[in-house]
């Protein structure tokens, strides 16, 4: 964390990819640079064996339909106690460390983790960003994405893959779309159609489709926590900060004048 920017953005890690894989550290680097955040990499899950570093997956374990059943069992098995545990700490460390307003970014693991953090602490976060959402694993861990995405209370941006689940994540029919819309939450929907999940995290930059979809994601990833419309939520009053998280997770804060 630099405590010279006036903004903190830590960042949340995923189930794909920790804070020393794939393009997490690339990313955090790119939005401090640009929103003049300092960023911070938290570790959120327990480890699949050793993981990397002691956090998410191994470096060498590849996502597939022969992994597949091993890799949900291991998300099943982590459950929520421990990123509820850890994620609590985190905001309240920040707290102490003078934060008190959040927005919230994440891919796919990250997207559940940002509608979490906005569940166990209402009126928190500002705005959530998510690239390929997997908010549905609240399902897997006994609960109901609908209803977790009921408890929402900050606009949202969403960025789906064509092999995303369009019957939760449409910007016409979605379910989890039209929960959040329900309640009156400002609820944005892009499609990439070219792209598969995971892109932003592990997608190839040298193919030109995909260095394209990087870059729009990035961009108006960025574009939305600059929107003028995201204010603070009144529980802090007019102190700002921002949390956010990628298959992972972002956590901006600003600090107190």
């Amino acid at each position: 964390m630099n405590d010279g920017m006036r903004y903190s953005f830590p960042f949340l890690t995923s189930h794909t990819h920790t804070h020393q894989q794939g393009r997490v550290r690339a990313l955090a680097d790119h939005f401090s640079e640009k929103l003049q955040h300092a960023v911070v990499v938290p570790k959120l899950q327990p480890p699949m064996g050793k993981g990397t570093d002691d956090d998410a997956l191994p470096p060498d374990f590849q996502i597939n339909e022969t992994t597949m059943p091993t890799f949900l069992n291991w998300i099943k098995s982590n459950g929520t106690e421990t990123f509820t545990k850890r994620n609590k700490d985190l905001i309240a460390y920040l707290q102490k460390e003078g934060f008190d307003t959040f927005l919230a970014c994440g891919t796919c693991w990250g997207g559940w983790a940002c509608f979490r953090c906005a569940q166990d602490f209402p009126n928190l976060l500002n705005a959530i960003n998510i690239w390929h959402p997997s908010v549905q694993l609240e399902g897997l861990l006994g609960g109901d994405p609908i209803e977790l995405a009921k408890s929402v209370k900050c606009p949202v941006y969403f960025h789906i893959c064509k092999n995303d689940m369009m019957a939760l994540y449409d910007n016409n029919y979605g379910k989890i779309v039209k929960a959040l819309r329900s309640n009156n939450i400002r609820c944005m929907v892009d499609m990439y159609p070219d792209m598969t999940h995971g892109f932003m995290t592990r997608g190839d930059a040298k193919n030109k489709k995909i260095k394209r979809d990087l870059k729009k994601g990035v961009e108006r990833g960025i574009s939305f926590f600059s929107a003028s419309d995201h204010k603070p939520c009144g529980i802090f009053n007019a102190r700002n900060a921002i949390l956010a998280g990628l298959a992972m997770r972002f956590i901006f804060c600003k600090f107190q004048n």
